[in-house]
Parts: structure tokens; sequence; C-alpha cells
């Protein structure tokens, strides 16, 4: 992974934004990390930042959002042209624990893990054992 890696959170549950946040600057105090309540802001945010080629970028989203849910946005990335897992790693953070979520993360090729909310600091330990 590289030196600085940006963090970047999609979820319109404000009180699940700040845990992540604080969970990640736990973790990764000198690695940007920016939190978005609005998942067309958020998405807007990605395309134009990282326009899908930088790398060391992860992001945590939600897939239950009004206006543009975590699917919708996935759909969106499979239509760029420069994502891929080599470069943009994609974690579902929900509060689901339906089974059909869980399948349907798993068959998508732009998601790397489901994650069930709260994020915590076993959870981020485990996808990141090289910040122990």
């Amino acid at each position: 992974m590289v030196a600085q890696t940006n963090y970047v959170v999609i979820d319109d549950d404000p009180i699940n934004n700040l845990i992540c946040n604080k969970n990640l600057q736990l973790l990764f105090p000198n690695d940007d990390i920016r939190t978005f309540t609005d998942p067309v802001e958020g998405y807007d945010y990605i395309v134009g930042k990282y326009n899908m080629a930088d790398t060391g970028s992860i992001l945590f989203l939600d897939i239950d959002m009004p206006f543009l849910n975590g699917w919708d946005i996935l759909e969106k990335f499979a239509g760029l042209p420069n994502i891929s897992n080599d470069n943009f790693k994609i974690y579902i953070l929900t509060s689901s624990i339906a089974n059909e979520d869980k399948k349907r993360s798993n068959s998508n090729p732009l998601v790397s893990g489901f994650i069930e909310k709260p994020l915590n600091m076993f959870q981020l330990k485990r996808l990141f054992p090289e910040a122990n």
C-alpha cells in the first residue's frame, strides 16, 4: 500500500460517518479521510478527485441510501474506464445482514469486501494487517 491512502465513506447516517472517521483517524492518522452523507456529492467527489486512476484509494460504501444507493453507485463505477480493484478498493459497509446483499456484493467484481456496521478497529485491523 502507498505511504498515504485516501479513505472515503459514503453513508447517509452522520453518526456512522463519525464512527468511521474516528476509527480511521486512530489507525491512519496521516491519511486523508473524507465522509459524505449525500451519496451524489460523495460520488461526484470521487470521480472528480481520483478519476479512478489514483492508487491507494479506499471507499466504504453504504447500500441503503436515498436518491442514489450503493448499488447505483457501483453501477456508475462499472461504466468508468479506469476503475479496477488494483487502484481503488470498495468495501460495502452496511447494516444489512440479508444474504441477498452479501451475495450481490460478493458477485460484483468492483467490491473487495462486505462489512457490517459499525466499522470498528477489529474490522479495520483485519482488513489492513499492515497497520498493526
